[in-house]
């Protein structure tokens, strides 16, 4: 009798069969299994990137945040190819990490990255996101010093004779007027000014917290906004941003920058576009401005960004020094402070610069006084001996006379 005819008792017959079932189900189970979970997909930060910034961009994203993305993902990539692998990615990760930058060049890799790689870990490109391994470093941040003086120096070199003149004047004063981002700034529209009521709008699409905000102008720089706009060519239509080039092109952010490394070519104060918002945010604060009402002019999320403009200063503290100096109040010495206060908005000689200023007397008796002040702070026992000395020259000189 053959294996195929061999013929089992009824009750082990439905055994073998139950089993046999049993074994088949378990192995189409294990099949499936096999065949139909997903793949993980292969990690090609290339496309990954791509469907990363189409992702972002859908969500609303701005194209600086978008611009920032792309090159710290590419220059990460481009300094670590080998990091393709993910099984050599977190070393990579850690080395580029551990460049000696500065703490802000730090945070914008570690967050511009962390969402690339949080995504692709989102999406099974990669297990882990190697990002977690890092916290952002506390960062002091870049504030320039910016003095009144030279402000009024930049007001004066743009040519305002020109369009291009007028723009990079109009520009200037409203940075220094409302303390707008230069992104927001260039991406103005002129249905954004309200010349009447004096108010600027940045869109949502336009801000950097995504959320709309109103600015308000002083009368000057409504003034220069007005001028620029009566300027701008008939043929340009309401798609031309309000700083425009002169051929109607938007004006880029690095194009802006170049023109104020051109006018600070001459300068001992260099200035960046970004600075006259700190200047704007400094003197806000010393002009007695309230540091709530700035955090939303600012367009800041949270207090403790626009905090960092509060701290004083080594010239806020030699100012400070001047007015409660004991000595300086021994000695009679003025307690109004060297430097002069920036002017108020309604004053007609405000923002044309030089050209208003009030001129010097011959004798020169409160520069004279000044620059002794200047130097009592720095050499006390000099000014003495000489102040000394002019009395005894004096008290000779009247002698003499009377004889």
């Amino acid at each position: 009798m053959t294996m195929m005819s061999m013929e089992y008792p009824a009750g082990v017959a439905g055994k073998l069969q139950r089993k046999r079932a049993k074994n088949t189900v378990r192995g189409s189970l294990d099949c499936m299994a096999t065949v139909g979970a997903p793949e993980k997909a292969s990690f090609e930060p290339g496309n990954a990137l791509t469907e990363f910034l189409r992702l972002r961009l859908a969500q609303g994203r701005g194209e600086r945040t978008l611009k920032d993305y792309a090159k710290h993902v590419r220059q990460f990539f481009r300094e670590h190819p080998e990091a393709v692998d993910e099984k050599k990615l977190c070393d990579a990760v850690i080395e580029y990490m551990s460049e000696r930058i500065a703490p802000a060049t730090y945070n914008l890799r570690l967050s511009n990255l962390k969402n690339f790689f949080e995504y692709c870990r989102e999406r099974g490109l990669l297990e882990t996101n190697p990002m977690d391994l890092f916290s952002k470093k506390k960062d002091a941040g870049r504030f320039s010093r910016i003095t009144d003086e030279a402000v009024l120096d930049l007001l004066d070199r743009p040519d305002r004779g020109t369009f291009v003149g007028k723009r990079d004047y109009a520009l200037m004063m409203l940075s220094i007027d409302t303390g707008i981002r230069p992104s927001e700034a260039l991406h103005l529209m002129r249905d954004d000014i309200d010349l009447n009521g004096r108010t600027v709008t940045i869109r949502a699409d336009v801000s950097k917290t995504r959320e709309q905000r109103i600015l308000f102008l002083s009368p000057e720089a409504a003034r220069t906004l007005e001028e620029l706009i009566q300027q701008r060519k008939r043929s340009w239509r309401r798609n031309v941003p309000l700083f425009p080039t002169f051929d109607g092109r938007p004006l880029s952010e690095r194009e802006w920058a170049d023109r104020i490394a051109e006018y600070r070519v001459t300068s001992d104060n260099p200035i960046r576009p970004y600075d006259l918002r700190h200047y704007f945010s400094q003197a806000y604060l010393r002009n007695g401005g309230d540091v709530f009402a700035l955090k939303d002019i600012l367009g800041h999320k949270t207090l403790q960004m626009t905090q960092r403009y509060i701290s004083l200063n080594g010239e806020d503290l030699r100012t400070d020094h001047v007015k409660a100096s004991p000595v300086r109040k021994l000695f009679g010495g003025s307690p109004k402070p060297r430097g002069r206060d920036i002017r108020k908005p309604g004053n007609e000689s405000v923002l044309p610069g030089r050209k208003n200023r009030a001129p010097r007397t011959a004798e020169g008796g409160d520069e004279t006084m000044e620059t002794l002040a200047e130097l009592f702070r720095s050499d006390p026992a000099t000014v003495i001996r000489f102040v000394s000395r002019m009395n005894d020259v004096m008290s000779e000189f009247s002698q003499g006379g009377r004889s």
